[in-house]
């Protein structure tokens, strides 16, 4: 804000989180499955939006905190040695965010505020990335030389508070 009187006071944020998973190596190492489950409780989450502050009739950026967000998920990574040149791998992620309670913020007009069925900004519902490598040996550099395909998607997800801005699905 450029001026104090358009900073709104906010509490810090706090987030419990817990994960769980698995790591492994099969095949003599040439594959490999990872996989995690997560849980974040993020308590008097930290969001900026515009909001126009009590006496004022101009559209301003303020941090302010919005309630208890509860994030959970699935994550997955795998990898495939094929042979000593030609590698392949596949990663993923299930995400889902939802507000558990909320805070209301006073002198902020109501269709300003975050409801509990307010979609939280940043959690893609689907993730994926795969691909493929390969590498020929190259003595004379001492190294490799390769060439890497890979294909990625997002779901679409909310990049701005109050459903003002949507980021669209991506395939690249």
């Amino acid at each position: 804000a450029a001026t104090p009187v358009r900073v709104l006071p906010f509490r810090p944020e706090i987030t419990w989180s817990y994960e769980a998973g698995v790591k492994s190596e099969l095949f003599n190492r040439r594959l490999r499955v990872n996989l995690s489950g997560y849980l974040a409780d993020t308590k008097d989450i930290q969001i900026t939006s515009g909001i126009i502050p009590p006496g004022e009739t101009t559209i301003v950026s303020l941090a302010r905190n919005a309630g208890t967000l509860r994030s959970y998920g699935l994550e997955w990574e795998t990898a495939l040695a094929v042979n000593r040149n030609f590698n392949l791998f596949v990663n993923g992620s299930l995400n889902h965010g939802e507000y558990t309670s909320i805070s209301l913020t006073p002198g902020v007009a109501p269709s300003l505020q975050v409801q509990l069925t307010t979609k939280p900004v940043r959690v893609p519902t689907f993730q994926l990335a795969s691909g493929a490598t390969y590498k020929v040996p190259v003595d004379a550099l001492g190294g490799d030389i390769g060439l890497t395909a890979a294909y990625r998607h997002n779901s679409p997800y909310w990049i701005s508070l109050l459903y003002t801005g949507r980021a669209p699905t991506q395939d690249y």
